[in-house]
């Protein structure tokens, strides 16, 4: 205390809705710093069936999450063989003569194509390890935490395994107009509610950190 008496520094407080408590970490032990160390963001995946505004909800949800000051990154899973060069580009080039991987990079950011089959969703988490949050699209029968969506004209009834879903998002609705699905056990919100989504992501966040033994 005496040492931060003697800088300059500043008091920022952990309280508001906007900082998440877990942005902030004491490291008193070497096990907390091997938490740290091997720490890989908090994972939630939207999920649902075809056509249940997976991608409109990440959309509405990467934009509220932002403004939160968060980092965000989404994987999503592509289940048809989709082209991942505009034809013409000098890494598609690369790629037509026989080059199994290309990169493309400025000072701001890159792109890496490359050739490789079994892929699954965790193997892109090591590219974020700055990331507050990853956002999985699809992975409906995975055992990732996830938010479900329901739609009433879309199947209607939910398709994700019980134990893997923390809340539901549906246009179910009980007599009083408030976002209902009979036998839900989580919460259930509305899709217009993305305020609301967010704040229980975050708090999602706050107990994965909690839950990774890190000190609050």
């Amino acid at each position: 205390m005496h040492f931060l008496g003697k800088i300059s520094c500043t008091q920022v407080e952990t309280s508001a809705e906007q900082i998440p408590d877990f942005w902030f970490c004491n490291v008193n032990s070497k096990e907390a710093y091997e938490a740290l160390s091997g720490f890989c963001p908090p994972v939630l995946a939207v999920s649902g069936v075809k056509n249940t505004g997976k991608t409109t909800l990440l959309e509405r949800l990467v934009e509220s999450l932002t403004g939160r000051g968060l980092r965000v990154a989404v994987v999503k899973h592509d289940g048809h063989d989709f082209e991942a060069d505009v034809p013409g580009t000098d890494s598609r080039r690369m790629q037509e003569a026989g080059a199994y991987g290309t990169v493309v990079y400025s000072d701001k950011r890159y792109l890496a194509v490359k050739e490789q089959t079994g892929l699954c969703a965790a193997d892109f988490f090591p590219l974020f390890p700055e990331a507050d949050l990853i956002l999985l699209e699809g992975q409906k029968y995975s055992s990732y935490p996830k938010l479900e969506l329901v739609r009433r004209e879309i199947g209607g009834q939910p398709v994700c395994p019980r134990e893997t879903v923390l809340a539901y998002v549906t246009d179910w609705t009980d007599e009083g107009g408030r976002p209902c699905l009979r036998g839900a056990e989580v919460p259930v919100f509305g899709f217009d509610e993305v305020e609301r989504i967010a704040a229980f992501a975050v708090d999602f966040m706050d107990g994965e950190a909690r839950r990774g033994g890190l000190e609050l």
